[in-house]
């Protein structure tokens, strides 16, 4: 008798087990795929800095920075999520021209909370050296890689979800 209660508490472990993984991930990509597509969009109207640029190292990130009068302003180009935060690869910082940088950039959420700099476009000179355009193209390749990789977590998600449930019923 010990051994069928063992087990059908077995059983029911398994399928409590693949329930929660089922649940637990499904608000996971939920949040983390409304974070995505939030933070995949750039407003019309952004805020400006002029002054010297330079790179520094914040913690593991590279990010650009504009130094002024007013003070030192660190941007990144990730996104709220994380992911790649120099916007110029340091084989290109040396044969960037000399003069008055000005960044335009907006202020982003960071998950899972806190806000950092976004730089949306980076003129040298009046030269420029990254466009908005070149931005979007950069978030939306983000935005679209977070979603397949949900994607496909989920796909095996459901995989070890459905092996436990059919464990379950052994």
């Amino acid at each position: 008798m010990s051994v069928l209660i063992g087990r059908e508490d077995r059983a029911r472990n398994f399928r409590v087990s693949a329930l929660i993984i089922v649940v637990g991930y499904t608000c996971f990509t939920v949040v983390g795929c409304w974070f995505l597509v939030q933070n995949g969009k750039v407003p019309n109207e952004l805020n400006s800095e002029t002054g010297e640029i330079s790179t520094a190292l914040v913690g593991r990130d590279t990010v650009t920075t504009i130094s002024n009068s007013v003070g030192e302003f660190a941007f990144t180009c990730a996104t709220g999520l994380g992911g790649y935060s120099q916007c110029i690869p340091d084989k290109l910082l040396p044969n960037l021209p000399r003069g008055a940088a000005t960044v335009s950039w907006y202020e982003q959420a960071r998950f899972p909370f806190g806000t950092s700099r976004k730089l949306v476009e980076l003129k040298i000179n009046g030269e420029q050296i990254i466009s908005k355009d070149m931005t979007i193209a950069r978030i939306e390749g983000t935005v679209n890689f977070g979603l397949w990789s949900y994607f496909w977590m989920g796909v095996f998600m459901a995989i070890i979800a459905g092996v436990l449930w059919i464990k379950s019923e052994r």
